[in-house]
């Protein structure tokens, strides 16, 4: 498992079911990333700490269930649609 996991600014959408099972400790956002697909961050253990980026707009159906040890979310302000 990685510590820190950062997706590059050129990375716009997230496919479903992308990375599961805990592939690292901390997931870091940039900007640019405008959708990410169901279930694509379930099952991360040690995750404590999401900060979405201010350009998502969508986030898929499960895609951060089961993250036993998360404290904290923050979301984009213009997400239009998180499905449960």
């Amino acid at each position: 498992m990685l510590d820190e996991l950062t997706l590059p600014s050129s990375l716009l959408f997230i496919g479903d079911n992308c990375f599961t099972d805990g592939i690292a400790n901390t997931i870091k956002f940039n900007d640019g990333l405008m959708s990410i697909g169901r279930n694509s961050f379930c099952d991360i253990t040690d995750v404590e700490e999401i900060e979405l980026p201010s350009t998502l707009m969508y986030v898929g159906e499960g895609s951060f269930s089961n993250l036993p040890n998360l404290k904290k979310v923050v979301l984009s302000p213009y997400m239009s649609e998180a499905s449960g």
